[in-house]
C-alpha cells in the first residue's frame, strides 16, 4: 500500500531553511563591506600624505624632536591639552609613537588638532613626515 506524506512542512521547513541561509549570507556580505571600508579608511589616513591622521573622535600626531626624545615633551603636551573642554582624553603613546587625542566630537577634532599642533610647536616638536 502506498502512503500518502504531507511534503508541505517539510517544503516549508526547507524554504525557511533556504531563506535563512540567504539573510545570513547577506548579512555577512554587508559586514565584510562595512569592515572593508573600515580598514580602508584607516590605512588611507595612516599611510596618506597627511602628517596626523584622524580616526572618527581620535586624532593621531606623530611628532619628533631633533635633539631629545619626544615622549616627554608629548606628555607634556597631552597634560595641557587635558585642560581643553573638547578634550575627552590625551595621552603619549610610546609603542606607536603618536600623541594619541580624542575629542569630544568629530566637529571639535579641527579645533583640538591645531592646538595640539601649536602646543607641541612651542616645546620644539615637529610633526613627522615619515
Amino acid at each position: 500500500m502506498l502512503a500518502l506524506l504531507d511534503v508541505a512542512p517539510l517544503a516549508g521547513a526547507v524554504a525557511g531553511a533556504a531563506a535563512g541561509a540567504a539573510r545570513g549570507t547577506a548579512n555577512g556580505v554587508a559586514s565584510v563591506h562595512v569592515t572593508t571600508r573600515r580598514l580602508t579608511h584607516v590605512a588611507r589616513n595612516a599611510l596618506g600624505a597627511d602628517r596626523h591622521w584622524r580616526a572618527g573622535h581620535r586624532v593621531h600626531l606623530a611628532l619628533r624632536h631633533p635633539d631629545v626624545a619626544a615622549g616627554p615633551l608629548a606628555r607634556r603636551v597631552a597634560a595641557e591639552l587635558l585642560e581643553h573642554p573638547d578634550v575627552v582624553a590625551a595621552y603619549w603613546d610610546e609603542g606607536l609613537a603618536r600623541l594619541v587625542v580624542t575629542a569630544a566630537t568629530d566637529a571639535a577634532g579641527d579645533r583640538v588638532t591645531e592646538r595640539a599642533v601649536a602646543a607641541a610647536e612651542r616645546l620644539g616638536l615637529t610633526e613627522d613626515a615619515g
